[in-house]
Parts: structure tokens; C-alpha cells; sequence
């Protein structure tokens, strides 16, 4: 069984024993708003990072789909060296694109086309350069 505490014997020692009561309570009172404080800032950051997510898978869908455009267009071959990827990324990104559902693993998700076979001559789209136009000097580099 433990000790009883002693009742300090002095007036002095007794306010000593006071301050340092009140001194611990308001301590833990500064540790619970602190704990509290930091909850709150935890949840707004979560929240944060959530609709950072979003953001992210977002812009991560239009690349998938804007890489998918560019593979239907052009090809998979030619879609992985003009974007740098390869062949096996173009096709994930473009299947992605479409959904799951939209082709079995391991089938080509889009067909290929070969960019000469692509008319955009009367696209309003289409890119016009003076190469294109044939305007080009015979010496120019």
C-alpha cells in the first residue's frame, strides 16, 4: 500500500507546493490546445493534399488522353519517338484514355496509321509552315 503524501509543514513550502500544482495544470491545459491545434492542421492538410490528388489524377488523364489523340493520329510508332516514350507506354496511356474496358490486355488499343496516310490538308487544324507550302529556300539549313 503506498505512502500516504505528507502535508508540507511550512506556509512557505505549502505555496511552493501550489504554484507548482498550478504550474502543472496549466501545462497540460497548453499540451491539450496544442494536441487540439495540431489535429485541425492535420485535417486541413489532409483536405489539402485530397484535392491535390485530384488536380493530379486530372491532369494526368488529359495526358493520357492527349497522348492516346496523338497514337490514334499518327500511329504508335510514331506517337512513342515524337513524345519520347515508348511503344508499350503510348499503348497504356492511350487504353487509359479510353478505360478499362475498352480493349483486352495485350490487344493493340488503337490501330496504327501511318502519318502519310493522314490528310489534314483541308483541317483548319493543320499546321502551316513554309516546308509545307514548299517555300523553302534549296540553301537555308
Amino acid at each position: 500500500m503506498p505512502k500516504p503524501l505528507a502535508k508540507p509543514d511550512t506556509i512557505s513550502a505549502r505555496e511552493r507546493l501550489r504554484d507548482h500544482q498550478a504550474a502543472a495544470a496549466q501545462a497540460v491545459a497548453a499540451h491539450s490546445t496544442s494536441l487540439a491545434a495540431l489535429e485541425m492542421v492535420i485535417s486541413r492538410r489532409a483536405k489539402v493534399v485530397a484535392d491535390q490528388d485530384t488536380f493530379v489524377a486530372a491532369a494526368e488523364a488529359k495526358v493520357a488522353m492527349a497522348i492516346g489523340v496523338v497514337a490514334h493520329a499518327m500511329g504508335v510508332d510514331a506517337a512513342a519517338d515524337i513524345l519520347c516514350l515508348t511503344k508499350n507506354a503510348v499503348r497504356r496511356h492511350s487504353a487509359s484514355a479510353r478505360g478499362p474496358l475498352a480493349a483486352p490486355q495485350g490487344a493493340d488499343p488503337a490501330p496504327e496509321v501511318s502519318p502519310s496516310a493522314v490528310d489534314v490538308s483541308d483541317s483548319p487544324r493543320s499546321i502551316r509552315t513554309p516546308r509545307a507550302e514548299g517555300r523553302v529556300d534549296a540553301n537555308a539549313k
